[in-house]
């Protein structure tokens, strides 16, 4: 458990606000040397109502149980992908916070970087946001919203496996040209 964590954006829903939580040893440190923390926008009754409201919903809704749930189902899905394809390295994640790493070939595991930003690029043309990650920018970055439901998966996965078949089929007939004298 980490001592401090700072969260924003999704504590507000778009309006906003962000927080601090810390364990008591470190809030007491804190108190201890006598300066009292000052923001700005510290405190402000409409924000906290704001953020009072977003928990409501997602234990309402069970948002998180949801999230859960869907983000298993898109790694099965996309697990599927990695038997498919020899392309998809890795697949990882929590709840629908999911990195699928893509590798040149399983022997050194070499980022495919280019093929990455190309998925990416061909995804975005079939309205599937997606970023990459990692020090080689070849981990396609899964972060949807948490209303994302086991159709959006379907539908997402299926666009990529139809991407990534193109893609072997392209190397497959550059290979063929190339082998023809």
């Amino acid at each position: 458990v980490p001592d401090i964590v700072t969260m924003g954006k999704s504590i507000g829903n778009g309006h906003p606000v962000a927080c601090v939580a810390t364990t008591q040893p470190v809030a007491r440190a804190f108190e201890a040397t006598g300066v009292e923390y000052f923001n700005t926008f510290g405190g402000s009754p409409v924000s906290c109502a704001v953020g009072l409201a977003v928990l409501n919903v997602l234990e309402k809704e069970q948002l998180q149980a949801h999230a859960t749930s869907v983000g298993s189902f898109l790694m099965e899905l996309l697990g599927q992908q990695k038997i498919k394809h020899p392309i998809v390295g890795d697949v990882r994640g929590v709840g629908l916070f999911i990195g699928v790493d893509l590798i040149k070939d399983e022997a050194t595991r070499t980022p495919a970087t280019e093929e990455a930003a190309y998925l990416v690029s061909r995804l975005k043309e079939n309205y599937v946001l997606l970023s990459t990650d990692g020090p080689g920018r070849n981990i396609l970055k899964f972060k949807p919203p948490m209303c994302f439901s086991l159709d959006n998966a379907r539908q997402v996965v299926a666009k990529l496996d139809a991407i990534l078949t193109d893609m072997e089929e392209e190397v497959r007939s550059c290979e063929t040209l190339r082998l023809q004298p």
